[in-house]
């Protein structure tokens, strides 16, 4: 499976920069303080309740809306420091990029001594690390599902941290390229140098701006934290938590606004475009969907993963500053809340899910986005085995059959789409269906479907017979022929096709006038290899042919007796080619054919030279016969 990846490395970007679960927002706005909203504010309910959505003109099923049911507010408030009443607050036009607290700007100094680079490959997991000034070790780990494209990963480390009234940090790091975001978060783990279960994580902009809480764990010698898109990182050994924690619980109550706000609403499940996984006609190299992208993947997942999100960083964040007296709320009341409210939001982006695989499943032109949504939608939970709570949840059983009933939807859907597009490669000898299959492997990949047998069956597919014929006429005519079966058996990272290759044998060599034979044939080998398949752009395909036939010697029949036969001096192009036929060269030979697409033929091209007496035609032609075990059962 590790070198599944390979096959997509270029030809497959066709989905560059895609945004996950994690979206660009507006700059942000203004929260006004208690008293101080618009008269359009009302009310969003009674503390706590939750109505069930009901079902409008836009086509939602009834039977899909969401309610989260009931749960005790009555000993938790809703007002912050400021005096600001989340419970009440206006919501209708809020950016949910301003539910976490703003925790200020961060200066730094770069340490460029501790430095990492690496290549991420999609399908193969990365992991980088650096050493800081203080000895502390950074590992930076993103998973194979993290992004659909390659990209170069750069981490350093970052020294001389300060953050305002935060005070000084203990070290940090920053990631590029900046503003990259995952579809399947990465981590950043500190540990040694004095780092263990009394330190805090926060992240921030590239420049050290917009510094916010982050989602962590810890234990007696590290620290690990879930990051979903670039720019930096710092942390503190020993942080005054009496700084943090009426920040941690006003997100909190802002987050839990929010959920009450979004599950009182119907689900609205965007509309994806038709988006072939036929890389051809999407225009596989230059085409650039980032838009279309970040619109459809904001509409899935938003508002209801960033309200998920800002309640889980803030509820992590109280667990381990492990500040929650009993005169403020126990680790009970605090697990409740948020364990009610992000169960309901997890459940909310999977009925969006299940919608879409309702409305268009088995749509070729649909499964790209679906299948892209699995990492995210797959990563989101419900039930946080987070280790400092005093309490641990399960996944709530519907949520985890619907998660199932998903899992078997795409499943069901991935196997008609690949064999759809291999139907038309082994049947209708459609070469453009060799990329989209190639690009659906990726995908099953990232959506966590068992593709473990499909490179074999497109290696089947890809199974070709190559002939050629060789006339020579000079002081005497030379005929031969060679046939070659070659299979596709490795995937190589610098071109669109990878090799097939195989061995055949040369069919025929003779001289019809006596002049010249061949001792012991035909017991000699032919080898060919095919690559560079670009039914795409230029429609071309190359094939490399070992010598016309190896390892054996032309005899010339004389009145003096029998004598190997010289090459010439020939002119290009068949220099090289008289060179392997005799002089026995180990060199392979080049050439770029038509690629006749909706052809068994799929390619029959003739060279010619010509220098004065001497005269050659070698005609080369290629068959595609693919093999039986090609389809997905």
């Amino acid at each position: 499976m590790k070198r599944i990846t390979a096959l997509i490395l270029c030809v497959f970007m066709l989905l560059p920069t895609l945004t996950g679960c994690e979206i660009n927002f507006k700059p942000k706005e203004d929260i006004p303080a208690n008293g101080e909203q618009n008269e359009n504010e009302k009310p969003s309910g009674d503390n706590g309740k939750t109505p069930t959505d009901s079902p409008t003109s836009n086509g939602n099923d009834p039977a899909l809306t969401v309610n989260s049911g009931d749960i005790d507010l009555d000993d938790f408030s809703f007002i912050d420091a400021d005096g600001r009443d989340w419970s009440k607050y206006d919501w209708t036009n809020f950016d949910p990029a301003n539910l976490p607290v703003d925790l200020g700007k961060a200066s730094f100094t770069v340490d460029n001594s501790a430095t990492a680079t690496g290549e991420y490959i999609p399908g193969e997991s990365l992991t980088l690390s650096v050493t800081d000034s203080a000895g502390a070790k950074w590992t930076l780990n993103i998973p194979g599902s993290a992004l659909m494209y390659p990209e170069t990963i750069k981490m350093t480390a970052t020294k001389d941290i300060a953050a305002g009234e935060l005070g000084s940090f203990d070290g940090g790091g920053i990631f590029e390229p900046d503003g990259l975001q995952f579809l399947e978060p990465a981590t950043l783990t500190v540990s040694g140098g004095g780092w263990g279960e009394d330190c805090i994580l926060l992240t921030g902009g590239h420049d050290g701006s917009n510094l916010k809480f982050v989602e962590y764990e810890t234990d007696e010698n590290s620290a690990t934290a879930t990051i979903r898109h670039f720019s930096s990182g710092l942390g503190q050994k020993e942080p005054h938590w009496n700084q943090y924690d009426q920040k941690l619980l006003d997100q909190f109550r802002r987050a839990v606004g929010y959920a009450q706000d979004i599950l009182k609403k119907p689900l609205k499940t965007p509309v994806p475009s038709s988006l072939t996984c036929n890389v051809c006609a999407n225009g596989h190299r230059g085409n650039d969907n980032k838009k279309q992208n970040e619109k459809f993947f904001e509409e899935l997942f938003e508002p209801e993963k960033s309200a998920m999100d800002s309640l889980s960083i803030a509820w992590t964040g109280l667990m381990n500053g492990r500040r929650i007296s009993s005169t403020t709320y126990t680790d009970t009341v605090l697990s409740d809340i948020h364990q009610h409210y992000r169960n309901a939001l997890v459940m909310r982006l999977l009925r969006k899910a299940k919608q879409l695989i309702d409305t268009y499943k088995y749509q070729e032109d649909m499964f790209i986005w679906i299948a892209l949504a699995m990492p995210g939608l797959m990563s989101c939970r419900g039930a946080v085995n987070f280790k400092v709570s005093s309490r641990h949840w399960e996944e709530p059983s519907d949520m985890a059959a619907l998660r199932a009933e998903i899992q078997a939807e795409v499943e069901k859907w991935a196997k008609e789409v690949w064999n759809l597009f291999m139907r038309k490669l082994v049947e209708e000898h459609d070469y453009t269906a060799f990329h989209a299959l190639s690009y659906i492997m990726l995908l099953f990949v990232f959506s966590d479907i068992d593709a473990e047998n499909c490179p074999q069956y497109l290696y089947n597919a890809m199974t070709f017979r190559v002939e050629w014929e060789l006339e020579e006429h000079a002081f005497f005519t030379i005929c031969s022929k060679g046939e070659v079966t070659v299979s596709m058996n490795q995937i190589k990272d610098d071109d669109y096709f990878g090799e097939a290759d195989g061995d055949g044998k040369l069919t025929k060599f003779d001289d019809p006038e006596g002049h010249v034979y061949v001792p012991s044939f035909p017991s000699f080998n032919n080898k060919a290899q095919l690559y560079k398949l670009d039914p795409c752009m230029t429609k071309t395909i190359s094939v490399d042919i070992d010598k016309f036939g190896t390892d054996f010697t032309a005899m010339a029949r004389t009145e003096q007796g029998d004598f190997p036969v010289p090459f010439p001096d020939y002119p290009e192009p068949l220099l090289h080619m008289m060179d392997g036929h005799f002089s026995f060269s180990t060199a392979l030979y080049t050439f770029k054919l038509d690629l006749n697409n909706l052809d068994e033929k799929c390619a029959d091209s003739s060279f010619k030279a010509q220098q004065e007496e001497l005269s050659h035609t070698l005609d080369i032609k290629i068959f595609h016969q693919p093999k039986d075990d090609v389809f997905m059962k």
